[in-house]
């Protein structure tokens, strides 16, 4: 282990005493690296300066999966190297411009990503969207005026906002709208799930203190780098051709998840700068760390291609469909009063739906 990175050493701790799916550590690791960095390191693409921040959802059934416990593993990991990073997970439109003007590099968490969503969507926070979406993009400053009898005028210098939460299938499914997903605000996020666990763990064994005291070390040293980076030569050559074969395959997605394509070629671009950090390469990006950037990248458009699959941005009523069809499936031989009331449908929608599918099964 002791040879590994940080990301690698953090998967294998986190996973010796929890039975969270890995791959949710290993990608938490990522966006503990990516909270703390900040505006410390930038690429420059055209006129822009692109910075590494994630905004990160991991997926899974249910609560069995450990997804908050795994959250909160990674929110202490960030607050052990610095203090008062994370923002409060409750606020209003106004809160949150304060707390962003005091405090513009910060990270959000959120151990279930519906709560966020909700405070999206109340009146009182009209705009707050559409701000979190503009501060995606780091701006070198944000200043907006609101009001109507009386104007205030607020403004966000140096902008750096991370995003962590959890999710499941379900929710997902059923409560995100395709205006979102059009819109761009769900496409800025990655989407790590998992539907099968590696492990059960009735009793948590005792975490390694000393290892994880190894691991807030080895974070403090990876946040002193600062400035600039950019690719040698083999890995600009690397990414280029990788990006060609990306768009052609992002051309064949359906119209409802095409959104978060071109989002990933950015996305690649910030895990190459987190892979030359933690191998020791800054301000250099390998080609060895473009690579891995690309097949991490690679690997987010399978899990989006999946929840496609799984009906993100269809209409209510096909998502009602395959809600229905999944559980028949799950429950063989379930009857129909209790499939009805399982469903949380007024009778008639259930019969619409029901109807439908045998008139599916038959064709």
């Amino acid at each position: 282990m002791s040879g590994s990175n940080f990301v690698e050493r953090y998967a294998a701790w986190a996973d010796s005493f929890m039975d969270a799916p890995r791959q949710f550590h290993r990608f938490i690791a990522y966006w503990t690296l990516s909270t703390l960095l900040g505006r410390r390191v930038y690429m420059c693409l055209g006129d822009a300066w692109l910075f590494p921040n994630l905004w990160l959802i991991v997926v899974a059934p249910s609560s069995f999966f450990r997804k908050s416990t795994a959250l909160n593993l990674g929110r202490d990991m960030v607050e052990g190297v610095k203090e008062n990073m994370i923002s409060s997970d409750g606020w209003s439109y106004e809160c949150l411009v304060s707390i962003l003007s005091q405090q513009p590099h910060t990270a959000m968490v959120y151990t279930e990503v519906s709560g966020l969503m909700d405070q999206l969507q109340k009146d009182y926070n009209s705009g707050a969207k559409a701000l979190l979406t503009d501060l995606y993009d780091c701006p070198a400053k944000y200043s907006r005026k609101k009001g109507v009898d009386v104007i205030k005028e607020f403004r966000i210098e140096r902008p750096y906002l991370t995003v962590l939460g959890a999710s499941t299938i379900d929710w997902l499914i059923d409560s995100v709208k395709g205006r979102d997903i059009s819109g761009g605000f769900l496409a800025r996020f990655l989407f790590v799930s998992a539907d099968k666990k590696d492990k059960i763990v009735a009793i948590q064994p005792k975490a390694d203190q000393r290892e994880k005291e190894n691991l807030k070390n080895m974070l403090t040293n990876h946040i002193q780098v600062e400035g600039e980076m950019s690719y040698t030569p083999e890995a600009r050559k690397h990414y280029e051709r990788w990006y060609m074969d990306f768009v052609k395959e992002a051309e064949s997605a359906p119209d409802t998840i095409r959104a978060f394509f071109p989002r990933l070629t950015s996305y690649a671009h910030k895990f190459a700068m987190l892979e030359a950090i933690l191998n020791g390469h800054f301000p250099n990006v390998t080609e060895g760390d473009c690579r891995n950037a690309c097949l991490i990248a690679y690997e987010f458009a399978a899990e989006i291609r999946q929840l496609g699959a799984e009906s993100l941005g269809k209409t209510w009523f096909e998502t009602q469909k395959i809600r229905i069809l999944k559980a028949i499936k799950k429950h063989e031989g379930i009857d129909h009063s209790r499939l009805l009331k399982n469903s949380n449908l007024d009778a008639k929608k259930f019969s619409g739906i029901i109807e439908t599918l045998k008139q599916s099964a038959e064709r």
